[in-house]
């Protein structure tokens, strides 16, 4: 008769992928993240015209910048929670021998 306590071999073997893929998730933002500061910011450029009167148009271009920092600095941090937090799983979720 199976206690309670005990988890099935086909439960832990679960966990343990489920851990290693929050830990890929972690690597994957941190890498990321690490990109996003090296990059720095993504700057593009807007056409539109705004007056046209017969032939003769008046064309204004926007430059618009998209700073990534805030982006990358998130990313790095979510990246080590759940890097931290796959190990901190792990440990807490070891079988125990009886």
């Amino acid at each position: 008769m199976r206690q309670l306590n005990q988890r099935s071999p086909g439960t832990i073997r679960s966990a343990e992928v489920g851990i290693k893929r929050i830990k890929a998730a972690g690597v994957v933002l941190i890498a990321v993240g690490i990109l996003a500061l090296g990059v720095g910011r993504i700057s593009y450029t807007v056409h539109k015209e705004v007056v046209t009167i017969g032939p003769y148009q008046t064309p204004v271009e926007t430059r618009r910048i998209i700073p990534l920092r805030p982006f990358g600095a998130l990313s790095i941090l979510g990246g080590l929670i759940l890097v931290v937090g796959g190990k901190r799983v792990q440990v807490l979720r070891r079988p125990r021998r009886l």
